[in-house]
């Protein structure tokens, strides 16, 4: 039986063949991942296959990039304009031809995968579908469906059997469809509830509790007098409210079915001595 060389799912970067790229539709250029912690360096010039010169700091692609956040924060920055975040959940697609930089948090890390890829048939899927007027980012709650698609590429591309090209193809544009379903549909049937559930979803996903709630708000579109309002109508208490039974809720569980030391616990909930979050249960 003949054996595969195991893959680092962990961190990885696949490119493809100069000769997948003679294809007239179009190619995968390179898929991969990229699992950062505290303190690990971090690079953009292994993600790249095809790369215009530039600063070491900020790269040049000449092909299109999606990049997704799976788990931690980090940044990204276009043209050399405002440096904006790259949280857990977050889609980001990158023209060619533009520079741009992107890279982890330095203390809270990030994984993320990357899928590159040219050529008109893709040209044409997005042209048609305009997702481009709607991103860089979205923010794509289920997750799970995407990182799958996303190892079976880098499988597909890591082994690179006859005909897998075809197949990457068919997995990009699956992810452009995805990521147009979801921005044409969004907030389509009842938009204000639509934008509460994604409010629930943000603070839930926070319970370390780096959003206020005038920054969730933010988040989703609405200014925080409305968003309170609203917030409170449908789910009978105020963001911050619903903020702290999340934090609370979290402790409970860590405390109850854990062995992780209460130090520990109270910096992943957000708080910088334990005795904060003694008098947070109290107060509650």
């Amino acid at each position: 039986m003949q054996r595969h060389q195991p893959i680092n799912y962990k961190n990885i970067a696949i490119h493809c063949r100069m000769s997948d790229k003679m294809n007239p539709l179009g190619c995968c250029t390179t898929v991969g991942c990229c699992t950062s912690t505290k303190g690990d360096s971090f690079s953009l010039s292994s993600q790249a296959t095809s790369i215009s010169p530039a600063s070491l700091e900020e790269i040049c692609l000449n092909e299109w990039r999606l990049i997704i956040v799976t788990e931690g924060k980090g940044y990204y920055q276009l043209e050399g304009g405002k440096l904006l975040p790259l949280e857990k959940h977050d889609v980001l697609l990158l023209e060619p031809n533009t520079h741009h930089k992107y890279f982890p948090d330095e203390k809270l890390g990030w994984k993320e995968y990357w899928v590159g890829f040219e050529g008109k048939i893709f040209d044409a899927f997005l042209e048609q579908t305009k997702i481009v007027n709607y991103l860089p980012k979205i923010n794509y709650q289920s997750l799970s469906a995407i990182e799958n698609i996303l190892l079976d590429m880098i499988n597909v591309m890591f082994y690179g059997k006859e005909g897998s090209q075809l197949l990457l193809q068919a997995e990009i544009l699956h992810l452009l469809g995805a990521l147009n379903h979801k921005i044409s549909n969004r907030y389509l049937e009842n938009p204000i509830e639509d934008r509460i559930n994604e409010a629930k979803e943000i603070i839930k996903g926070d319970f370390h509790g780096d959003y206020s709630p005038e920054e969730v708000a933010e988040k989703i579109g609405m200014n925080y007098a409305q968003f309170r309002r609203m917030f409170k109508g449908y789910t009978g208490t105020s963001p911050a409210q619903f903020q702290m039974e999340v934090r609370l809720a979290k402790a409970e569980e860590l405390l109850t079915s854990t062995i992780i030391p209460i130090t520990e616990i109270a910096k992943v909930l957000g708080f910088s001595e334990t005795a904060k979050l003694s008098s947070f249960f109290r107060t509650q």
